[in-house]
């Protein structure tokens, strides 16, 4: 039996941080689409208060981490083997943009 204790009440503290995740299909990418979700986004964000937007990049999609990095996002850390693909393990880039 697993039992788990909450030993932290939740506050307000990270009612500034948006957690986002952005995909373009294949078939649409290279025509500028990411840019106009990032800059749509980055407007709502700021316009609903947030002040800093958070992302986890699957640690094998150079392709994805590289357009958030364009984008003004850095590399923060990394969750080693903290995602699950088809029986395999894969690390998570943590990244972040304040706004």
């Amino acid at each position: 039996m697993l039992h788990l204790e909450v030993t932290w009440v939740y506050t307000n503290a990270f009612d500034h941080v948006g957690v986002i995740g952005t995909f373009v299909d294949s078939q649409f990418r290279r025509q500028g689409i990411a840019k106009q979700l990032f800059q749509a986004t980055f407007y709502s964000a700021k316009d609903k208060g947030y002040e800093k937007l958070f992302a986890y990049v699957r640690g094998d999609n150079d392709r994805a981490l590289s357009t958030y990095l364009n984008h003004g996002f850095e590399v923060i850390g990394t969750a080693k083997s903290h995602a699950k693909m088809r029986g395999k393990l894969i690390d998570e880039i943590l990244i972040e943009k304040f706004l």
